[in-house]
């Protein structure tokens, strides 16, 4: 279904994997170079002819200069900003993304994962991004037995605040169990806030509309696959860490997201349906994700 969250130079993707008959399995959340950037410096260069003894004030100022461009060329690993719910952000422009989620029992569940892998086309901040998504939505039966592809559209506006817009299918082909879910089609905007003068601690907010997966309960019982609202939170409490809360349209996600190395390995762990409002009840679940640029 979803996967994934990353964020590229200026702009963010989010990807979570969700499955499609395992409730809370949106597990796996990824960010990337999350509008910052490690940066570099160009090497100093003696000048020919000239010992650096020799060398103007001037000189060896230029030699020190840092080339701006050099800092949209490095990626840095970010924490996840959503959770169980999609975001706005996508892949796009070459970044491709794997993940795997898994969850604990709950009250009529045993425990099962998901997996899901995909790839970003075009380009979401000059015009649209394209983002497909394949999903396999149980672990515990034969490999790829049942699962889904799925596809979203994001624009990204960068000058509005890392505002961004995007619609959704998750599950244009599906297979084996996978037939058997209702359809879900969405549409979600979000947008960063930046809380402090240095932009470490961003707030990322996130709403949305969508049938299937994020019906309400009553919508459920009833057997119809009518609209309902979802979004999420996400606060970056330190610069590799961030705590989350969503709300799917029927229940409430809360969990932490953290990247513990300098690359882009994203561990989320949380709980869904804190509340215990559904069938499934209150489950832990943990996904690590990774994705690149290529």
């Amino acid at each position: 279904m979803f996967l994934l969250q990353h964020i590229k130079r200026g702009g963010a993707i989010a990807i979570a994997v969700s499955g499609l008959l395992v409730h809370g399995c949106a597990g796996i959340q990824q960010s990337l170079n999350d509008g910052l950037s490690a940066g570099q410096t160009n090497a100093p260069r003696e000048a020919s002819g000239k010992s650096k003894a020799a060398m103007s004030d001037d000189e060896i100022r230029r030699m020190l200069l840092i080339d701006p461009t050099s800092f949209l060329d490095r990626q840095i690993a970010a924490p996840s900003s959503g959770f169980l719910t999609p975001t706005a952000y996508g892949a796009d422009n070459r970044d491709a993304y794997i993940g795997v989620a898994g969850v604990a029992s709950g009250n009529n569940s045993d425990l099962d994962g998901s997996a899901s892998a995909g790839i970003g086309l075009g380009d979401a901040n000059s015009n649209v991004g394209v983002e497909l998504n394949a999903a396999i939505i149980s672990l515990r039966d034969d490999f790829a037995q049942d699962g889904s592809i799925g596809v979203k559209l994001h624009r990204y506006f960068r000058d509005a605040g890392n505002f961004a817009v995007a619609v959704g299918w998750s599950n244009v082909l599906k297979w084996g169990a996978a037939e058997n879910a209702e359809e879900t089609f969405y549409g979600v905007v979000t947008r960063r806030f930046d809380l402090s003068a240095d932009r470490q601690l961003p707030l990322t907010a996130s709403v949305g509309l969508g049938t299937g997966s994020f019906r309400s309960q009553s919508a459920i019982d009833d057997g119809e696959n009518t609209p309902n609202l979802f979004g999420s939170l996400g606060l970056r409490v330190l610069p590799q860490v961030s705590v989350i809360s969503s709300w799917t349209g029927r229940s409430l996600g809360l969990a932490a997201s953290a990247v513990p190395f300098s690359f882009p390995l994203v561990l989320t762990a949380g709980f869904s349906d804190a509340t215990d409002r559904t069938a499934a009840g209150t489950r832990f679940q943990g996904s690590v994700g990774y994705s690149v640029n290529f």
